[in-house]
């Protein structure tokens, strides 16, 4: 049963209606089977190493700019290399199989949620995926949150449409009550075409 719940899981990746997402502090603990230390420590070391040779053979003032290079390099760079590996590893996890998929979320970090329903999801390792595939992908239930209707698209384009239109210039003597009416006239309107 659950690995059929996994292969759904899957399959809805595949096809765009969840998707998941990983917290970066969960992923780069040690005990969670994404973090390793070498990405840590070699490039770290390395990083160390050039700086203590710099400050050892070359003159203070570009030992200096060296080692600001080497903390903006730390900063904007090194930081955002360890993220991005310990994603695609969790990733990898993930998608191979149930075993690896159901260790990632008991250690945390890692949320699943439906791509076209904001607020609708199940965050590791309290909640409970197998539940969440049940009802929001098999059952597919509207009311709990599954895909909108393409009414509602039609909804929220005509909402965006009005409030972007050149038909209500609100400014400082419109108050908001007026904008109200004109809004509600203007999909009133569209409503009856």
């Amino acid at each position: 049963m659950d690995d059929r719940r996994y292969q759904r899981l899957k399959k809805a990746l595949e096809k765009g209606t969840i998707s998941i997402g990983f917290y970066d502090k969960v992923l780069l603990k040690p005990g969670s089977p994404v973090f390793s230390w070498p990405d840590i420590v070699v490039p770290s070391g390395l990083i160390l190493l050039a700086l203590i040779l710099n400050f050892a053979f070359t003159p203070i003032i570009i030992a200096l700019l060296s080692l600001g290079a080497a903390v903006a390099i730390i900063l904007w760079g090194y930081i955002r290399w360890i993220r991005r590996r310990a994603r695609k590893r969790a990733w990898k996890l993930a998608l191979s199989s149930l075993d690896n998929w159901e260790k990632l979320w008991a250690t945390g970090g890692v949320s699943i949620w439906l791509a076209r329903r904001i607020g609708i999801g199940c965050d590791s390792p309290d909640g409970d995926w197998k539940e969440f595939v049940r009802y929001q992908i098999d059952r597919g239930n509207p009311s709990m949150g599954a895909s909108p209707s393409p009414a509602d698209f039609r909804r929220a384009l005509e909402t965006n449409q009005t409030l972007n239109s050149d038909q209500i210039q609100p400014n400082e003597k419109t108050d908001q009550r007026k904008v109200q009416d004109e809004l509600d006239r203007a999909a009133r309107q569209r409503r009856s075409r």
